[in-house]
């Protein structure tokens, strides 16, 4: 029985493949291409040692990568590998430096010598990020956004520095390395600090055998049941913070491509968000919907998305990188949700939460000074 005809066909959008090797069982071919994103697969080898293929090779990255190996059958066919089939460095986390191994199990291959496998490994952000350049915008209640709450008032002109910003929401995968590596309670306290209701039962995270991991289905989706606190803590271990508000919007409103739209990326709302009219009362995988003009997805809808700002009104003047109060009774959320009506998924709208707060439709995003 040939192990291949359990795999499953596997394509990504924004895939950053890097290195491919042909794999005779007896001697290999090494292709190496240029990374997009800062990381590259390097000096990659492989032999086989009792049924077992071992590939050998180097990350060079200036921060922990997703790796993923492939089987290759043609340019336009490709196989992801199962992870039940594999052991060693691979997988969604993986920290840089050489003498990496990824060990593939072929004990259900007949007969080895007849067997041609070609192999490729790719390799991507661990959070894959877009950059926004720098420019200004007008905040707020702009001329294209209807019915329009007080607090989006009055329009102000915002000047931000070049940032980058995560293209989808943080997902439940993502959170769960944060909460294994740093070696979280498992009640999701740090201490005294609750970081993630776990107990709450709309939590899409559990805590078993020792560590977290994503229920059945659910590690593509935003993480949710989250506090400002557990966000801004995920968000520091990443290297990053949360979006300021003012950031959220320019970012959400597409940038310097910015179309002047409702929602982010569309007058649709259907088009972009997950909301109560389409949703079916539950969250859902990120990147589903269309994405804005800058490549981000779910800025509108799917889950709300904490902010870095205590919530505070609106002035006229003309800001610089505004981050708001240093304190104050409540933090500002965006984007809106599943649970809640299309109004609420409007670039400009607003809405506040206290720093405690946990539900099952409030999520984050990631931001960093410059894409790397």
């Amino acid at each position: 029985m040939n192990p291949f005809d359990f795999l499953y066909f596997y394509s990504e959008q924004h895939t950053c493949w890097l290195t491919m090797v042909k794999v005779y069982l007896i001697f290999a071919h090494l292709f190496i291409v240029v990374s997009l994103q800062g990381q590259q697969i390097k000096n990659m080898s492989s032999s086989l040692q009792n049924k077992e293929l071992v590939i050998n090779y180097e990350l060079e990255s200036s921060r922990p990568a997703r790796v993923e190996v492939y089987r290759v059958f043609r340019k336009d066919s490709v196989l992801k590998v199962p992870e039940k089939y594999l052991s060693g460095d691979f997988g969604i986390y993986v920290e840089p430096g050489n003498e990496k191994k990824i060990y593939w199990n072929m004990n259900s291959i007949d007969s080895l010598k007849s067997v041609h496998v070609e192999v490729e490994l790719r390799a991507k952000s661990f959070i894959d990020m877009v950059g926004v350049n720098s420019g200004a915008f007008l905040m707020g209640c702009t001329s294209e956004q209807p019915k329009c709450d007080k607090d989006e008032k009055p329009v102000h002109k915002v000047t931000l520095d070049d940032f980058a910003i995560s293209r989808y929401e943080i997902t439940n995968e993502q959170y769960c390395v944060f909460l294994n590596e740093e070696g979280i309670d498992s009640d999701g306290r740090d201490g005294r600090i609750s970081l993630i209701h776990i107990g709450n039962s709309h939590c899409q995270i559990k805590y078993t055998s020792g560590l977290f991991v994503p229920k059945e289905g659910k590690a593509e989706h935003p993480v949710v049941e989250v506090t400002w606190n557990g966000a801004q803590e995920f968000s520091k271990w990443a290297g990053g913070r949360l979006p300021t508000e003012a950031e959220w919007e320019y970012a959400a409103r597409g940038g310097h491509k910015s179309k002047q739209t409702i929602y982010s990326g569309s007058d649709k709302v259907d088009s972009v968000a997950w909301y109560v009219g389409n949703s079916r009362d539950h969250a859902h995988p990120v990147g589903s919907k269309k994405p804005n003009e800058l490549g981000i997805y779910d800025m509108s809808g799917n889950v709300w998305e904490w902010c870095y700002d205590w919530y505070e009104d609106y002035s006229a003047e003309h800001k610089n990188n505004p981050e708001g109060l240093k304190r104050g009774n409540s933090v500002v959320i965006r984007g809106g949700s599943w649970l809640y009506y299309g109004s609420f998924c409007r670039v400009s709208n607003r809405g506040s939460s206290a720093p405690s707060y946990a539900f099952n439709n409030y999520g984050f995003r990631l931001v960093r000074k410059k894409l790397d």
